[in-house]
């Protein structure tokens, strides 16, 4: 990952400038993962094979390891994040997507993301925060849960 981030001229993190603009106001690091591209396909199977997915939503029911928080507003929904993710080990690297399918992904450490998640989650409707090296996911569903569970072994 680069200092001031990673994406090549003319990509898709032009299509989100505040996520952008707030990662270079935070000296995060980080890299673009092209919408569409075969690493970006590659996260979404990942997903699928370790995630009980029913539509484009993980069914949380079905994940043994699961922890869900209700927000109803942007500050809950961070506040929410923060408790998941406070107890976790480590600062891996993680993968955001979005569900709108024109939007890079994201790779970046998990501290940096901490510090620009409200701007991470008012990107899209829904959010997938994703650590393959760890084995586990958030899911922020826009209906108003966020929820932390463990995959399942690939």
């Amino acid at each position: 990952m680069s200092i001031h981030g990673e994406h090549p001229v003319g990509s898709s993190a032009k299509r989100i400038p505040r996520v952008i603009a707030a990662l270079g106001s935070q000296g995060s690091s980080y890299r673009v993962i092209e919408a569409q591209s075969r690493e970006a396909e590659q996260i979404a199977d990942w997903l699928e094979t370790h995630f009980p997915i029913v539509g484009v939503q993980i069914e949380w029911e079905r994940v043994s390891s699961r922890r869900c928080i209700e927000w109803s507003d942007t500050l809950g929904l961070t506040r929410a994040f923060t408790t998941l993710v406070r107890d976790l080990p480590g600062n891996p690297p993680v993968v955001v997507t979005w569900s709108d399918a024109l939007l890079p992904s994201l790779e970046i450490a998990l501290s940096e993301l901490v510090k620009v998640a409200e701007v991470i989650f008012e990107s899209s409707f829904d959010t997938w925060i994703v650590c393959k090296s760890e084995n586990w996911c958030i899911e922020v569903h826009h209906e108003g849960t966020i929820c932390f569970g463990y995959g399942r072994p690939g």
